[in-house]
């Protein structure tokens, strides 16, 4: 017999260990584009959909957002805490998943 029992079990969870750094550094690429992917986006939706605005008189109450040019930042930072609010729960089950299959 090449490796006794033990010998054979350190193995097992060397190579286990390996797999396991494989499928992390995996999934932080991933994510990190991802992430660069949806900043590049933003950046890119933001410069199409700004308008140029006008001026205009605004009172301290935050009625500058009822305006008709200003629609599209408020549609706009709802979908980017959206899609911030998804990316956070996949990381949040990817965490969880890890931890509860040992």
């Amino acid at each position: 017999m090449k490796y006794s029992k033990d010998e054979a079990l350190d193995e097992i969870m060397k190579r286990g260990k390996i797999i396991k750094k494989k499928h992390d550094k995996r999934n932080t690429v991933i994510l990190s584009s991802a992430t660069a992917l949806s900043a590049f986006l933003l950046v890119i939706t933001v410069s199409i959909f700004a308008g140029g605005g006008s001026a205009g008189t605004y009172s301290a109450y935050g009625s500058f957002v009822l305006n008709n040019d200003s629609i599209q930042y408020v549609v706009e930072a709802l979908a980017t805490f959206l899609f911030g609010s998804l990316i956070t729960v996949v990381i949040y089950r990817i965490r969880n998943s890890r931890y509860t299959k040992r």
